[in-house]
């Protein structure tokens, strides 16, 4: 099984969307919300080219970790159940 992780949801980072239809794609739920809030169109995230048929997505919430290893980054995530 294939996992990609995305940073936010704007064009510059979904363009191979339709390619990972085997992926899980990892994205945060804050960025997920972002599509149904109050013109998304306005913040780079458009719709149609992100939520595809067959896609497998996973929204997670980032948690402060304990782990040094993957700074600078302070936040990591598990998958929303």
């Amino acid at each position: 099984m294939t996992t990609a992780v995305l940073s936010h949801l704007q064009q510059d980072h979904i363009g191979g969307l339709a390619e990972l239809g085997l992926a899980d794609i990892l994205v945060s739920q804050a960025e997920w919300d972002t599509l149904s809030g109050r013109l998304p169109e306005m913040q780079g995230l458009i719709r149609r080219h992100i939520d595809l048929p067959g896609l497998r997505w996973q929204r997670i919430t980032p948690e402060p970790v304990s782990d040094p290893r993957p700074g600078p980054f302070p936040l990591g995530s598990r998958p929303v159940r």
